[in-house]
């Protein structure tokens, strides 16, 4: 990393140049990280003021979008009578109830696969046709949608929005805060309907599932023994008791 630094003013124009090359950003966020990214150059901002104070509890933001976000968390809210999850809508609770009852109505009609919602339904349908219209501006990786993209482009800038009100742990969404948040909780809504082990995120559902799945479905194999993995991760570890690796 280069020792040169160049100093970046708070401005609120709309197309911010860069001083290197002919690329412009919509925000001083986007240039700084793309001048370290590119161009191996550090760049710092002056100190953002911050304008925006909550009513409620007087912390202040800089951006209305964070006092929003700060809102919905420690001083509003729908909340979920089952899981306690909070909204900031009914409607959205609604649909998020949905989830506990396990039925999925929309299902594709390319794969055996099945969704809650036709939002989720209609997300899904990217991974058949390959089409991310939702281009990150810094390096240059498709999304399926502009929340799945601004949530990325958080992980560009260090940009931290959602905080956990138990730990203080910040996180780049509030997809991310609301996994995280389970890890607070003694509750295990996710149960496998098989042997009904019980999990706080369907994610690590989704895997335990795997291991039902027959020897014939279980494309990782050691060429060592001939043991079957559902994952490569899986086949990896266990490849270590050979003394080996997967090359």
């Amino acid at each position: 990393m280069e020792k040169a630094q160049l100093l970046l003013s708070n401005t609120k124009k709309v197309n911010l140049p860069c001083p290197l090359c002919a690329e412009t950003f919509s925000s001083t966020e986007l240039l700084c990280s793309h001048v370290t990214a590119m161009h191996n150059i550090k760049m710092y901002k002056r100190k953002l003021s911050y304008k925006h104070q909550c009513v409620e509890c007087k912390e202040k933001f800089r951006n209305e979008r964070d006092l929003k976000a700060h809102n919905l968390k420690k001083h509003t809210g729908i909340v979920c009578d089952i899981c306690g999850q909070k909204f900031s809508q009914m409607g959205n609770m609604r649909r998020h109830r949905i989830r506990h009852t396990g039925i999925k109505e929309h299902k594709c009609e390319e794969c055996p696969k099945e969704f809650f919602t036709a939002k989720e339904l209609k997300a899904h349908m990217i991974s058949h046709t390959r089409i991310y219209p939702h281009v990150c501006e810094i390096c240059g990786k498709r999304c399926r949608d502009g929340g799945v993209r601004s949530a990325h482009m958080r992980r560009h800038t260090g940009e931290r929005p959602a905080k956990c009100p138990v730990c203080g742990k910040c996180f780049f969404s509030i997809h991310d805060l609301n996994i995280h948040s389970v890890t607070h909780s003694d509750e295990r809504p996710f149960s496998c309907d098989i042997c009904n082990a019980r999990f706080r995120l369907r994610k690590a559902l989704r895997i335990h599932k795997r291991t039902h799945l027959p020897v014939e479905e279980r494309k990782h194999v050691c060429s060592i023994c001939g043991k079957t993995f559902t994952q490569a991760g899986n086949l990896k570890k266990h490849m270590l008791i050979h003394g080996a690796g997967t090359s």
